[in-house]
């Protein structure tokens, strides 16, 4: 812990990754100012500051800013809609895994794409949710004026956090679609467990066992990240003078939850899709109705169960498009490296894809299990503003997040270390 305090001081005495750290903040500042700017036409005193359901688990990744009914009211949640899609069709369709092996033009390309489906998909949200989920006396003009104008702007809005994300990861510290979601879970957590002590202050015995077991959870979540299954790997150099072969050995690594975080975005985004159109539908069929009704309650077996297949699909989906078993094996052989008892090439690329589908199963499974937890909680008397944070979404987002963040700011230390040495060598 001291080393990590001693890493952080020495990073802020860096003029270049202070200058980092202050506008990674700065568009962390804007967001969260943009969460509090009210849509016009919304009457203030109606605003209701809580949602439940599927639309309050929405309302945690944008900080609170669809129960507000702000310019930011849909966040970056349609950006991560656009990217599943995208990610589907260059598996399902050659000619979009064309376009993504093009080098630096092809993933510009995707890139366009993805903010152009952005576009469409946020039109589509703003329309769906404000039809279904407010009413005229909350407005202060015409309601179909105002889903018109709201569209427009938040639209507008959800193309400004996909900017500012693309800012925070060209010139800030983080990935800049994580960062803005974790900030959007983390500002809750404060006033939850200020909830939970006033709903359970003359208990202080209850209040520090789920507050340590609050620890225990996190603890747990970041184990479970930082788990890897190492691969020894065995370099064979020829030295001519002894006419011998010295073996230098050491492992590949390979994470317990190679998608990382991902696969509990792509889930949550998916259910909210589903659930959404299930509302859209369910004046004409009462499935959509029974669908949504199990769908918007996330402490249901519908909503678990489903959640559970959507996770264990998209780690498995994710983990084989973010880990190119066959480029590794190419790595390998071209750097005089083996795995013992496997043959360089196809065997190798084969033996890495059975490790890890081996070790993806447990770790989906792992993820899963905590999904659950604030149901168990929820069941135990905590809180529903606490439970959220016992495993469940909100940690298994905030948790890899935080730890991505923590390791860029390790390597660019360690980076800035190596440059000044270079410049004192000169």
């Amino acid at each position: 812990m001291f080393r990590n305090i001693r890493i952080l001081i020495n990073f802020l005495r860096s003029s270049e990754l202070t200058d980092r750290l202050v506008k990674t903040l700065f568009y962390l500042l804007i967001f969260r100012v943009g969460t509090y700017i009210i849509l016009p036409g919304v009457n203030v005193a109606t605003v209701n500051t809580t949602r439940g359901g599927l639309l309050g688990l929405l309302d945690t990744f944008v900080g609170g800013a669809f129960a507000r009914k702000s310019i930011f009211s849909l966040g970056i949640m349609p950006y991560i809609s656009a990217s599943i899609i995208i990610h589907m069709m260059t598996l399902l369709f050659p000619s979009f895994y064309k376009i993504q092996m093009d080098g630096e033009s092809g993933r510009r390309r995707m890139n366009q794409l993805t903010k152009y489906l952005t576009i469409f998909i946020s039109i589509f949200q703003g329309i769906a949710f404000f039809s279904s989920n407010i009413s005229q006396e909350e407005l202060l003009i015409n309601k179909k004026l105002f889903i018109a104008m709201s569209v427009v702007i938040m639209t507008a809005g959800t193309m400004l956090c996909v900017w500012l994300g693309e800012k925070i990861t060209d010139n800030g510290i983080g990935q800049g679609t994580s960062l803005l979601i974790l900030v959007g879970i983390i500002s809750s957590f404060p006033s939850a467990v200020y909830s939970e002590y006033l709903l359970k202050k003359g208990d202080f015995m209850v209040l520090l066992i789920e507050y340590g077991l609050l620890f225990l959870v996190t603890a747990f979540v970041v184990s479970l990240s930082l788990a890897t299954k190492r691969i020894k790997l065995l370099y064979v150099r020829e030295i001519m003078e002894f006419d011998e072969l010295t073996k230098k050995r050491q492992y590949l690594p390979l994470k317990l939850l190679s998608a990382g975080v991902m696969p509990i975005i792509f889930g949550n985004v998916v259910l909210m899709f589903i659930a959404f159109l299930c509302n859209f539908l369910s004046s004409r069929s009462t499935l959509a109705l029974n669908v949504y009704s199990s769908l918007n309650n996330p402490l249901s077996w519908g909503y678990n169960i489903t959640f559970f297949i959507l996770v264990v699909l998209f780690t498995y989906l994710y983990t084989s498009i973010n880990v190119n078993s066959v480029k590794i094996a190419s790595d390998l052989k071209g750097n005089s490296c083996f795995i013992p008892g496997v043959k360089p090439g196809k065997e190798s690329a084969e033996y890495i894809d059975s490790l890890l589908d081996v070790i993806t199963f447990p770790g989906s499974i792992c993820i899963a299990f905590i999904a659950f937890l604030p149901v168990l909680a929820s069941y135990f008397n905590v809180g529903m503003q606490l439970a959220h944070f016992y495993g469940g979404t909100s940690m298994l987002i905030a948790v890899p997040s935080a730890i991505e963040i923590w390791k860029q700011i390790k390597s660019y230390w360690l980076l800035y270390k190596y440059d000044n040495l270079e410049m004192y060598d000169e």
